[in-house]
């Protein structure tokens, strides 16, 4: 699979814990870590409401000041997690 990191979700998966997880491991610090989700690998027969549901959590990610515990993405938000390559096909 080369050297990105990757989450694998199984057809029989819980999709929303692997929401969850593919969101705060893509997202959380802002990306700004080693073993940050590159890419999910997900079953196609969960495919569909796996992505409807990381779009949406998406959608709702606080942008902010950084002195805000709030905030989950601070910074540059030219970047912002609704732009990132995990919540799109085919990329």
């Amino acid at each position: 699979m080369g050297g990105k990191d990757a989450i694998v979700v199984d057809g029989d998966a819980d999709v929303d814990k692997a929401v969850d997880g593919v969101l705060a491991s893509a997202f959380g610090y802002q990306g700004q870590k080693c073993s940050a989700c590159s890419r999910a690998i997900v079953h196609t027969s969960i495919y569909e409401q796996f992505l409807e549901k990381l779009v949406a959590k998406t959608q709702n990610i606080k942008m902010g000041r950084s002195d805000d515990p709030a905030t989950i993405w601070a910074g540059d938000q030219r970047h912002c997690p609704q732009d990132h390559p995990a919540v799109h096909r085919d990329r």
